[in-house]
């Protein structure tokens, strides 16, 4: 659009600067011209009639040039060889100047221009009439055609500026798709070269940054993946020497019993937090999804009874959905886990559709969730405030995240129409019946 602008009003101002000039050119030379011409005639025609020549006779005898028409006027009659352009249309301003000693004037006569010259000779007054149609013509064709020079030159220079942006603009919309598609978690995102001396090396910086974000990631889900497995024959072994002792706890002193039971909670807790680590550790964004439609109300109810819940609380619409159950029911289990861990228990769900979308409410009896920490509960290792600290890691939420983002969902998190939280799954329902 600049470029279009800049060379729109560029030409714009050269041609309006040569129409002008042109214009005045032309017509100044038009003037002139016919200034001479009616010079010589007026002096012909004093000439013919000191002569002694009949005034008619005298202007008949004017070579006729350009169209132009002489008059002459004696006393109050008017002599002329053609009547193209009648005396009465003359502007008698114009012929009290031309009396005095000449004068000339441009006139619209029918719609038409002409150039009157009016000069006295010895005993009358000499007038000649100039067409100005062919100048006037000449210039209205020349403006067309500058304007449509400058039109032109606009195009031209939107077209330019169109290439020039797009060379320009490319490569940097590549760097930011690039960097858009690494934040959205596509690890293997690169840059290629552009050929371009300044934003290559910028290119090279992007792909070195996205190797060592990569390398960084998996080494940390290596060594978490390790120290979780390393830990689990261990934690084996303590969970059994745990419920080993649990039921003992009747033959225990209440002070032995008490500190059986909190040793119990506690491993009990560092025994889940080793699972949910496991199980972020092993999810591949290039694991192969089995497709299947889905009855997202039938899976929901399926969790729910596995759960040892009321499946009645299960409302809305059936809502079979094309995609990969077994990623959808890890994330339904962990929010209804989450909702009766940290929620106060599951009061409903609720199923529906929209024209694009399924979408899966759970709502619970608790004391719902900050505004500021609605984001940052998808985070690991992040709780609510009025979490019980020992009732998990706050690994949950993160692996609804994690599952979620297998199967294109959006998991959000805001306040319940029953006073606590909402947990709410979008699902696409493309290519689903």
């Amino acid at each position: 659009m600049t470029f279009a602008v800049l060379s729109l009003c560029v030409a714009a101002a050269v041609s309006g600067a040569t129409y002008f000039v042109a214009s005045w050119y032309l017509a100044a030379q038009r003037t002139d011209s016919a200034i001479t011409r009616a010079s010589l005639d007026a002096r012909a025609v004093n000439a013919y009639l000191d002569a002694g020549v009949r005034p008619g006779e005298a202007l008949a005898q004017l070579p006729v040039t350009d169209g132009s028409q002489p008059m002459l006027r004696l006393g109050d009659a008017w002599f002329t060889s053609t009547v193209s352009v009648l005396p009465d249309s003359l502007p008698a301003g114009l012929l009290l100047s031309a009396q005095q000693g000449g004068a000339q004037q441009r006139i619209d006569i029918a719609g038409d221009p002409y150039l009157v010259i009016g000069m006295p000779i010895d005993r009358a007054l000499f007038v000649q009439v100039f067409p100005l149609r062919t100048l006037d013509r000449t210039l209205t064709f020349g403006g067309w055609g500058l304007t449509g020079m400058t039109a032109l030159v606009g195009v031209l220079g939107a077209v330019l500026g169109w290439f020039v942006a797009r060379r320009l603009l490319v490569p940097v919309d590549r760097l930011g798709s690039g960097a858009l598609a690494v934040a959205e978690g596509d690890l293997d995102a690169r840059l290629p070269d552009m050929g371009d001396p300044d934003l290559d090396p910028i290119a090279h910086a992007f792909n070195d940054m996205a190797d060592a974000v990569q390398t960084r990631i998996a080494r940390e889900q290596r060594f978490a993946a390790n120290v979780s497995h390393e830990l689990r024959s261990p934690m084996t072994a303590v969970v059994g020497v745990t419920e080993l002792l649990e039921q003992r706890m009747e033959r225990m002193s209440p002070q032995d019993a008490q500190v059986v039971d909190h040793l119990s909670r506690q491993v009990h807790r560092l025994s889940r937090m080793l699972i949910d680590l496991l199980e972020i550790s092993r999810m591949s964004a290039s694991e192969d999804l089995e497709m299947e439609p889905v009855d997202v109300g039938h899976l929901v109810r399926q969790v729910l009874v596995s759960r040892g819940m009321d499946e009645g609380i299960v409302m809305g619409e059936d809502v079979i959905l094309h995609t990969d159950a077994r990623h959808l029911e890890r994330v339904v289990d962990n929010i209804v886990r989450n909702a009766e861990t940290h929620g106060e228990g599951l009061r409903s769900v609720i199923v529906r559709r929209t024209l694009d979308q399924a979408l899966i409410h759970f709502d619970d009896g608790g004391p719902g969730i900050d505004a500021g920490l609605a984001e940052r509960i998808f985070e690991p290792f992040v709780r609510g405030d009025q979490a019980d600290p020992t009732s998990g890691a706050g690994l949950g939420m993160a692996i609804v995240t994690e599952h979620a983002a297998r199967i294109d969902a959006r998991v959000s998190i805001g306040a319940s129409p029953l006073g606590g939280a909402r947990v709410s799954i979008a699902l696409s329902l493309a290519g689903s019946p």
